[in-house]
């Protein structure tokens, strides 16, 4: 037989999380392309490679929000140094857009076909997107970005068709972006308060 933990929230923190509630946005709100990779250590890494491999996708990418456009922060794939800082959506155009402004996970195959999606990538890239998951990816309980991932057709290839994603394959990768949101606030609430190797002595 198993017993619940229980635990009740501390009054004595109760006065402090407006201040620690607005730390933590000030901290999110200094988060740049430039400065967003510190932030991916090898663990938050592998919580998405894990979580794309499971979905059997090609690549994944993480997406942050800059202004008027979602700019490729993070991807796995070949093209990566393409990507990375460069390639930017539109907010609004394209599906990861719409999945940023909705907050609505998506995972839809044969994508090419869909008239919202925005084929500026494809075709800088030379491929040609035949299946995409697109959830949204949060910091300190914001909407700050999507987290994607394809399987890609080479355009100009008659290679054979991808095998598609599954509604478990977008649990994945969903999955692995919420960890990897929380691993990401954990790590600057640690930081904000000092809870870190030698802190909190």
């Amino acid at each position: 037989m198993t017993s619940r933990l229980t635990l009740l929230s501390d009054p004595q923190f109760t006065d402090l999380q407006p201040v620690l509630i607005s730390r933590m946005r000030a901290a999110i709100g200094k988060i740049s392309l430039e400065n967003f990779p510190s932030l991916l250590d090898p663990t938050v890494q592998q919580v998405m490679r894990n979580g794309f491999s499971q979905a059997r996708a090609h690549e994944g990418t993480i997406w942050l929000a800059e202004s008027d456009a979602l700019v490729a922060a993070y991807n796995t794939g070949p093209n990566a140094e393409k990507m990375v800082g460069v390639v930017r959506q539109p907010l609004t155009s394209g599906l990861i857009s719409l999945v940023f402004a909705n907050e609505q996970s998506i995972c839809e195959n044969r994508v090419y076909l869909n008239a919202q999606q925005d084929p500026t990538v494809d075709r800088k890239l030379g491929v040609k997107t035949w299946a995409m998951i697109a959830t949204p990816f949060y910091l300190a309980r914001e909407v700050r970005g999507v987290v994607s991932c394809v399987q890609l057709l080479d355009a100009a290839s008659a290679g054979p068709e991808p095998s598609g994603f599954e509604p478990e394959d977008m649990l994945a990768v969903s999955l692995a972006a919420s960890v990897a949101s929380q691993l990401i606030d954990f790590r600057l609430l640690s930081t904000i308060i000092n809870w870190a190797p030698g802190g909190l002595a």
